[in-house]
């Protein structure tokens, strides 16, 4: 007799059992979320039939999954099928089957697979950099630029992204708080030294090898050994300030990426340490730790994906073993479960604001997933419809009219909003998401919306 499996009942702070007899689908293939079977670090064989006693003929059989969720590689005929899984063994099941559950794919969906981990890095380059533009393109770039300073903004990217982090003084790495108690202002104190700590990276190392400029790319140089020696364990490691931590490992992953052939192997080999280390705690957090695959509303946890896995672990990919593990999670859950606060119809639990800083880390995450694997998350259902939450429920020219979050700080919708709404005007050809861009950013303009402290600890606009 085989082991009996253990089901634990789903509840409203968990992922689902999906699809099932009252699931309706809106993207081919459908997601398979189940609850996990133990605490334990468990593997799984997923079986999905379209018939009912699972003969071999009518069987597709996924074997050694690493997590409870699975997105197929490529799309369904439409008809009814069947699914269950159970654990996996030393090369076979191990316990009993799970109880079947029955789904329908209807006609006409839209086709959203997700290349299987063998397939899903079979054309990115090895070569750096690879966050934004590859070596290849960096080249066409510099001529854009050299013939029209004006292009895509660079003129004034230039002037007020770049050319500050030339003369700033090397920002100290923040001190612990007293008695390592947190208060709000040195908190924040932190928050903004670090984000400042990803400008000078970032900007710098992209200016300084578009313009070819050796003044920018020994200025970004001493800035990424700078925040390189500072302690991977102490006051911008994740545990004792995550928003500090992320942005601490996105200015590694920049930097690293667009100064890798200005550096010796010997300083690769050191940031690369200190960028690894940075990106291990984070991934622990998430995966091990809080396990969104399991219980996702860990807010700054799935948040994590887009701030820190996504682009480290790009940076990384092909040089470091745990880069792909952890990116292969990142891309699953995007692919997925992704997001736990909204539905298809694009809407959001939490309120305008939480949309604003979720849609902005994560369309930055899903832009540089698209460009350098080709993997284009634009195109599932939810963020189709996205930019409908705030055309309804945030009106750009009122202020307390919505609800949660932005119900009580007064503010009327920011040029970070609006620039999220320009995206997927981009991505969806809606135009009343640019119609909305265009209605909040005649009220507002970049420099004053960067004072605002939820506008500045973000990206940067002219970035």
């Amino acid at each position: 007799m085989p082991d009996k499996l253990f089901q634990p009942e789903s509840g409203p702070l968990t992922v689902q059992y999906r699809p099932d007899d009252h699931t309706i689908l809106h993207e081919n293939p459908p997601r398979f979320t189940w609850m996990a079977a133990s605490v334990e670090n468990e593997r799984y064989v997923l079986e999905i039939a379209s018939s009912p006693d699972f003969s071999e003929a009518h069987t597709i059989r996924v074997e050694d999954l690493p997590y409870p969720f699975f997105t197929p590689d490529h799309p369904f005929e439409p008809g009814t099928y069947y699914w269950r899984y159970t654990l996996w063994q030393n090369g076979g099941p191990a316990a009993e089957w799970s109880i079947v559950r029955r789904f329908t794919v209807p006609n006409v969906l839209p086709e959203t697979p997700l290349p299987s981990r063998r397939d899903r890095y079979a054309n990115p380059a090895s070569g750096h950099p690879r966050l934004w533009l590859n070596q290849h393109e960096i080249a066409a770039f510099r001529e854009r630029v050299r013939r029209n300073p004006e292009t895509c903004g660079w003129a004034d990217f230039y002037r007020d992204s770049v050319l500050p982090w030339l003369v700033r003084d090397l920002i100290p790495e923040p001190e612990r708080y007293p008695g390592n108690r947190r208060t709000p202002e040195l908190w924040r104190q932190m928050y903004i030294d670090c984000q400042e700590a990803l400008y000078a990276v970032r900007h710098l190392s992209v200016a300084g090898v578009i313009l070819e400029d050796r003044r920018l790319l020994e200025r970004a140089k001493q800035w990424l050994f700078h925040i390189a020696s500072w302690d991977t364990e102490g006051t911008t490691s994740r545990d004792y300030n995550d928003e500090a931590a992320f942005r601490i490992a996105n200015a590694l992953a920049w930097g690293y990426d667009w100064l890798y052939h200005e550096l010796s192997e010997e300083e690769r080999l050191h940031v690369r340490s200190k960028l690894l280390r940075r990106t291990e705690q984070v991934a622990f957090h998430v995966i091990e730790r809080s396990k969104i695959h399991q219980v996702p509303y860990d807010s700054h946890a799935v948040r994590s994906l887009s701030s820190v896995l996504t682009p480290c672990c790009i940076a990384m990919l092909h040089e470091e073993a745990k880069a792909k593990e952890w990116l292969d999670y990142t891309l699953e859950y995007f692919a997925c479960i992704y997001t736990p606060w909204g539905g298809q119809d694009g809407g959001w639990a939490e309120g305008p604001m939480y949309w604003t800083t979720g849609m902005a880390f994560v369309t930055e995450a899903v832009n540089l997933i698209r460009k350098y694997t080709g993997i284009d998350f634009y195109n599932r259902p939810f963020f189709q419809k996205t930019g409908d939450f705030p055309l309804y429920c945030f009106s750009p020219d009122t202020v307390r009219a919505s609800f949660c979050d932005q119900s009580t700080l007064g503010d009327p919708p920011s040029l970070k909003t609006g620039y999220l709404m320009r995206q997927f005007a981009g991505v969806t050809g809606n135009g009343w998401y640019q119609w909305y861009y265009e209605q909040v950013s005649r009220r507002e303009t970049a420099e004053q919306a960067k004072q605002k402290f939820y506008n500045y600890g973000w990206g940067g606009f002219c970035f």
